[in-house]
């Protein structure tokens, strides 16, 4: 492995790997940038002081320096921000500087590229991260491998293969980390796996409805708070954040894959701001009857969720509309999480939280999930958004069936299961975690921790997020929130 505190020169070998590059990433302009945009070659000093690997094909092999970061993201955007087959365009520049500036735990260091006659032409990212992987709530260090991209024009020259390996290294040597997780695309998952990586299944749930039924068929005072649904505001120190990561917390340790969220700064700009152009984000929290976050009252039902719809999607909705009256719109539920307020802080903020009971559960979820609705699809040509069939997806482990079941929520009835099989994980050093019955077990290879993060064996683990609602056998207990998505 690499010794990161070395200054050293390796000259490699370029053994082709046309699969790996062409397999896991879209196709890309080349070298061309955006229109208007401003192309960042590498700086000259970007290669001083730096762990080198040279190949004998003039790509030069190392980490990332601060002042390329922008020829980095100009990279990420060529290779990414072209057409899909189904005509919708790749991710923009801007979601790739919001994902580095609104990282606290960003690293350069952590950014392999490969340069080419001063250009960055192939990458890998190491994301620095905490996840829930086990029973006893706490999160274990991790690297989320992202930002996988190669040049079209410099393809099948095995350079992700060694980016991956420095990643490897960067994860283990640097870090300390004893594993690493990356979602893939479904292609590129059999390349991966090549190198060591294992999948994960993470069940998804669709949810069919329409907001006319989930207004109607919610508990009884469902359909009057609306009123009671407001844009989050992401403040450092505010009300709505304290509120909003307790939250979190109730229930997100509780689900295996989560990420921890430590940091204000990581909430306010990484899941608060989130620019991507192709989507419409709704970031909402409900309070009964609209109370602002510092005059809450114990006993009060709250609750927030942040869903988004492709608007790619949305303008074909209509056109589709005329063909299918019966097509659905497809609305990602992020996140979705709900409780009452347990105590409170001498400055009136919430200071804890508790779960609600199924009843409560209902109308919470109820309110939440109409005003998420109503306010995605009104950007729609038509007026009437009342009866438009939605798809809601969510990770099963958020809204399991026995919750879902216990608090009656009638408009979910219609219900259909997909397994996510992107999701991977790779195991470096031995290391142990917690399991359900509370003893603790030794994790040696990827099969020991796909077994845990697998669905719950035995009955008696209840959900944190609903009172008296016990998991069955079989239930899915591993489920990521695509807010953190890298």
């Amino acid at each position: 492995m690499l010794a990161y505190a070395a200054r050293k020169t390796v000259q490699v070998k370029m053994s082709l790997l046309t699969a790996f590059e062409n397999v896991m990433l879209p196709v890309s302009r080349g070298t061309t940038p955006e229109p208007g945009a401003t192309s960042h070659p590498v700086p000259p000093d970007a290669k001083q002081n730096q762990t080198t690997i040279t190949a004998p094909t003039d790509y030069e092999i190392r980490a990332l320096v601060a002042a390329e970061i922008p020829a980095f993201l100009d990279h990420l955007d060529t290779v990414f921000h072209v057409p899909k087959p189904n005509g919708s365009m790749g991710a923009a520049r801007e979601l790739f500087a919001d994902h580095w500036e609104g990282d606290p735990a960003r690293d350069p260091a952590g950014v392999m590229v490969a340069v080419h006659a001063t250009q960055i032409v192939s990458s890998v990212r190491v994301y620095n991260r905490a996840i829930h992987i086990d029973y006893s709530r706490a999160a274990h260090p991790t690297g989320g491998i992202g930002d996988v991209a190669t040049n079209l024009n410099h393809r099948g020259k095995s350079l992700a293969k060694k980016l991956m390996r420095m990643a490897d290294d960067y994860m283990h040597d640097a870090r300390g980390y004893d594993f690493g997780v990356l979602h893939a695309a479904p292609l590129a998952a059999p390349i991966y796996a090549s190198i060591g990586w294992k999948g994960v299944n993470m069940s998804e749930t669709a949810l069919f409805t329409s907001l006319k039924h989930v207004v109607v068929d919610s508990a009884e005072d469902a359909a009057t708070a609306i009123t009671s649904v407001r844009d989050i505001v992401f403040a450092r120190g505010g009300a709505d954040l304290t509120l909003v990561k307790l939250l979190h917390c109730l229930v997100a340790p509780s689900i295996l894959g989560t990420f921890a969220r430590t940091d204000d700064e990581y909430w306010i700009r990484y899941i608060g701001q989130s620019n991507d152009s192709r989507r419409n984000v709704v970031r909402l929290l409900y309070t009964p009857d609209g109370k602002h976050t510092d005059a809450l009252q114990v006993g009060d039902c709250v609750g927030y969720i942040i869903a988004e719809v492709l608007k790619f999607d949305l303008e074909g909705l209509e056109k589709a509309k005329i063909a299918d009256a019966a097509v659905a719109v497809s609305v990602t539920i992020k996140e979705i999480f709900v409780g009452k307020v347990a105590s409170l802080q001498e400055n009136g903020h919430v200071k804890s939280i508790a779960a609600q009971n199924p009843a409560e559960f209902n109308t919470s979820i109820s309110v939440l999930i109409a005003e998420s609705i109503k306010k995605l699809l009104s950007t729609l040509p038509f007026s009437d958004i009342a009866t438009q069939r939605v798809k809601l997806i969510v990770p099963t482990a958020l809204l399991p069936d026995e919750v879902l079941d216990a608090a009656n929520l009638v408009w979910a009835n219609e219900r259909e299961k997909s397994n996510e099989t992107a999701w991977m994980f790779k195991v470096f050093v031995p290391f142990s975690i917690a399991t359900a019955n509370g003893s603790s077990v030794q994790i040696f290879n990827n099969d020991d921790l796909v077994q845990i993060l697998g669905p719950v064996i035995s009955e008696g683990r209840f959900f944190a997020g609903c009172d008296g609602v016990a998991l069955k056998p079989g239930a899915e207990v591993f489920g990521f929130l695509k807010t953190d998505a890298f």
